[in-house]
């Protein structure tokens, strides 16, 4: 890392798709059944499309897909585990779409001969944990999703031979921390989404890695929903980010969100007075997102929520008696009612349903 002065600026326009391609009436497009195609499966082009549909789902990746494919969609299956053979004779393939398929395990070897992809899209699974090497050998990919999985632990390794890789996206999962030189391996990244996580401090490291290049890509670092302990373990990244404002002021959206301690909940971290005593008190992130009620309160629960709701429903009979039955009608928008554009998510990840980040590319 060089000392020097640097040009990197976060303070650039939101990009779409990076591979977004506009098609015209006047285009045209070859489609044609290929002769080797699996059930369940349709086969139109190099386009090889085996998304379930709910009633009909794959519990395995099926052989013989085209070798010619480059594009593969396996979403919403039953897929629990990926093998080491899986896409090996799928060597043209450039975007592979895993969502939504109940993949709890991938073998090492799964990506090997995949040399050519660029977007990988594996959210909503059972993931827990990955290869080290799984990447390895993806020189070309740009584009990793990863968001609503179970991963606990941090990716730094398994991510760090993406040196093409501009789109990072791990939002809701169980990630602690975030090691000090997490990223330092992705050269090209613009966007890093770690929304909605267990991460509870960012070191000034980490940061500078990806600020302090020769060439600057990074744009933004999207850290919301996260249980940031501030400032205790923050400060010195707290004083390079006001010493560095003017071309990183953007770099974390509006700002670093605290939640601990308890008197600093919901401020910025660039707004911590520099004079605030630090208190420190463990705060075990853990217990705070997975104690669970034991079986004799869980009973306890129950049994109150029954007798709250008896007396609710008493209560509302007694105010309907009286009144007559003259409850004014209140009208409802179909496009209110809460989830109902939960759909969005499978069509596109330009809307973040998590808090932030526009720039989404699918």
């Amino acid at each position: 890392m060089k000392g020097h002065a640097h040009t990197c600026t976060t303070e650039t326009s939101l990009s779409n798709n990076p591979e977004e391609k506009q098609v015209t009436s006047e285009d045209t497009v070859e489609k044609h059944h290929s002769k080797e195609c699996p059930a369940g499966c349709t086969c139109l082009s190099l386009n090889t499309d085996c998304t379930g549909d709910g009633q009909n789902q794959l519990q395995a990746v099926p052989r013989g897909m085209p070798n010619d494919s480059t594009s593969v969609s396996l979403a919403s299956n039953h897929i629990t585990s990926i093998s080491a053979t899986d896409f090996q004779n799928l060597t043209k393939m450039t975007e592979l779409r895993l969502d939504n398929s109940h993949i709890t395990t991938i073998d090492e070897r799964a990506f090997l001969t995949t040399v050519n992809l660029t977007t990988l899209t594996m959210r909503d699974n059972k993931l827990a944990k990955l290869p080290e090497n799984i990447f390895k050998n993806l020189k070309k990919l740009s584009i990793l999703v990863l968001d609503n999985n179970e991963l606990g632990k941090n990716i730094s390794k398994v991510a760090s031979a993406l040196k093409k890789l501009q789109w990072l996206y791990i939002r809701n999962n169980k990630i602690t921390m975030i090691e000090q030189h997490a990223f330092a391996g992705l050269v090209a990244i613009r966007f890093i989404h770690m929304e909605n996580n267990r991460i509870s401090t960012l070191h000034i490291d980490t940061v500078k890695d990806l600020t302090e290049k020769d060439t600057c890509t990074i744009q933004k670092m999207f850290l919301v929903g996260n249980p940031i302990n501030c400032p205790c373990d923050m400060k010195d990244l707290q004083a390079y980010l006001e010493k560095n404002k003017k071309r990183l002021r953007t770099l974390f959206g509006d700002g670093i969100q605290c939640q601990f301690p308890a008197d600093l909940d919901g401020q910025y971290l660039k707004d911590v007075p520099k004079n605030y005593k630090c208190n420190r008190v463990q705060t075990d992130v853990k217990v705070i997102y997975e104690a669970k009620p034991s079986g004799g309160a869980m009973t306890g629960l129950w049994f109150g929520g029954l007798v709250i709701g008896i007396i609710l429903c008493i209560a509302l009979f007694i105010v309907w008696k009286k009144r007559g039955c003259n409850f004014r009608p209140h009208s409802m928008s179909y496009r209110n009612i809460p989830g109902n554009d939960e759909v969005e998510e499978h069509r596109s990840l330009t809307t973040d349903n998590y808090g932030n980040g526009s720039e989404a590319f699918v």
